[in-house]
């Protein structure tokens, strides 16, 4: 299994459903200085377009998953070693699933990100989760230590040095990953698509020097 699928949208989706993008207002109370969201309203009768487009394509590569949240989120800074595990609204009695992530824009064009999936995983009853950083608490909600005894699948060792360099520089300390290994890096190709089980641990790849910002869609995917 690769996780990918080519031309998830066409050129012509994309670039309307940027348009769309555009044109909604931020939701702050879901933004922080690493990110700015804006509410797909994904369900809402009153706003079909986006359900109308990714929908029939979700239906046709995840036959019986539902949608449990999806957001459009455009990062300015790299994001946090987590998962996508469960959030609060959503209905426990189905199986956790998947994420989707689809690329839409990368400013400037010419720049390249990528997001990095591990082979370590958390027990899928739990909620979503961050691994602190060295000034962050790691008893705060939605926080753990890099060593929490819960993370799954643990490999010692396994992160070059090259590899931190290249790719995870934005985690402040390489230590941090002594743990974890990785399973597949996800270079961004707009319009594609890619997911991973979601409570497995993931990360963007640090920002290269032309990086601005870099803008996807997300749907979190529950079955059953």
């Amino acid at each position: 299994m690769d996780w990918i699928i080519n031309n998830f949208l066409t050129a012509d989706e994309t670039e309307e459903i940027v348009e769309y993008y555009d044109a909604l207002p931020y939701a702050p109370e879901y933004s922080s200085h690493r990110n700015r969201r804006k509410l797909m309203h994904y369900d809402l009768p009153e706003t079909p377009y986006l359900k109308s487009v990714f929908q029939p394509k979700i239906e046709k590569h995840f036959p019986g998953g539902h949608v449990s949240a999806s957001t459009f989120t455009e990062w300015h800074t790299p994001t946090n070693l987590h998962t996508d595990a469960w959030q609060g609204h959503e209905d426990k009695s189905h199986k956790l699933g998947i994420t989707i992530l689809i690329p839409l824009r990368i400013t400037p064009v010419e720049a390249e990100s990528s997001t990095i999936i591990f082979e370590q995983y958390m027990p899928d009853n739990l909620p979503l989760i961050q691994i602190a950083g060295p000034n962050e608490d790691s008893s705060a909600n939605g926080f753990i230590s890099h060593n929490d005894p819960r993370i799954q699948n643990k490999q010692e060792n396994a992160i070059t040095t090259e590899f931190y360099n290249s790719h995870l520089k934005h985690i402040p300390d390489q230590n941090m990953l002594r743990d974890f290994s990785v399973d597949r890096v996800h270079k961004w190709t707009i319009g594609d698509a890619f997911y991973w089980t979601r409570n497995y641990f993931h990360t963007s790849s640090s920002f290269d020097p032309k990086l601005k910002t870099k803008l996807h869609a997300i749907f979190f995917i529950t079955f059953p």
